[in-house]
């Protein structure tokens, strides 16, 4: 008698190579899963950490933002009585400049969170440059003044007309050439 031997092969998905080829895609979907659970934490935790700094800035802000309200209060007292006192008429007046001008600052950065709500959006408006650089030269004068330093006339007599942005606190983003 003749024995026929017939071996039965399993199908392909119960082979050993299945199984191996099962086991690793299983850690590569676990490795994965933990992957981006850690990458979601840690994003989580930067918004977390910039949320902090967000509403610390804030925070100073406001606490920047009451003294120099109540030194702007003074300031206005002694402006109505430049008359009285001529000798201290600059300094009140580079005084409030300078007390209006933190304050415009002191408001940008409470703005700067609520532009991160309601989204940015830049207006454009049509500024004569030389008044702004006469602006921030009386800002300096009277220090330029104990210093010796003067700013050339011809500077501050030129008109120019760009386009750069003004924002609402009043600060400028531009430059340009002035034209005589």
């Amino acid at each position: 008698m003749k024995e026929l031997a017939i071996v039965v092969l399993p199908p392909f998905w119960a082979t050993i190579w299945a199984y191996l080829l099962y086991a690793l895609v299983l850690m590569l979907l676990i490795r994965y899963i933990v992957r981006s659970y850690h990458r979601r934490t840690e994003i989580k935790k930067e918004k977390e950490i910039y949320e902090a700094k967000i509403d610390f800035f804030t925070n100073v802000a406001h606490e920047i933002r009451t003294p120099l309200t109540l030194i702007k209060g003074p300031a206005e007292n002694l402006i109505e009585k430049i008359d009285e006192l001529p000798e201290i008429k600059e300094d009140v007046l580079t005084m409030d400049r300078n007390t209006d001008r933190l304050i415009a600052l002191v408001n940008q950065i409470l703005d700067f969170r609520q532009t991160e709500t309601r989204g940015f959006s830049i207006d454009f408006t049509r500024v004569n440059i030389t008044a702004v650089m006469q602006e921030t030269w009386l800002s300096f004068q009277s220090m330029a003044k104990r210093r010796t330093c003067s700013c050339p006339s011809t500077i501050l007599r030129r008109t120019s007309t760009p386009w750069p942005t003004k924002r609402r606190s009043g600060k400028y983003s531009a430059t340009c050439s002035a034209t005589p």
